[in-house]
């Protein structure tokens, strides 16, 4: 809570892919579900951990300190659009997902 008012949330947990790490484990860059919690907005969304995300609403995300910024500005209730980066079948593959942010 900040100032009594509710902040918007996805309900995952993540790590960065910095451009280290992308090129030593050939993974894209961008944030890393390491798990999505029950009944959160991303768990609904189909988010699962593995993912990746790239963007958020046409901009580029790349570290949990960027989502949390898009966080910041979004009100519970709130929908979005997010890029992520699925591996399916030893590549990863691009895919769009629309969110309603919790609180």
């Amino acid at each position: 809570l900040s100032n009594g008012s509710r902040k918007a949330g996805l309900g995952i947990h993540g790590l960065d892919i910095t451009e280290n790490i992308s090129e030593n484990n050939n993974l894209p860059m961008g944030i890393y579900v390491t798990s999505v919690e029950m009944d959160s907005p991303a768990m609904n969304a189909g988010i699962q951990a593995g993912d990746i995300i790239v963007s958020t609403n046409d901009t580029e995300t790349l570290t949990m300190h960027q989502l949390a910024s898009v966080l910041n500005q979004a009100e519970p209730g709130d929908t979005g659009n997010l890029k992520i980066m699925r591996q399916t079948s030893g590549a990863y593959e691009e895919m769009a997902v629309e969110i309603t942010f919790g609180s």
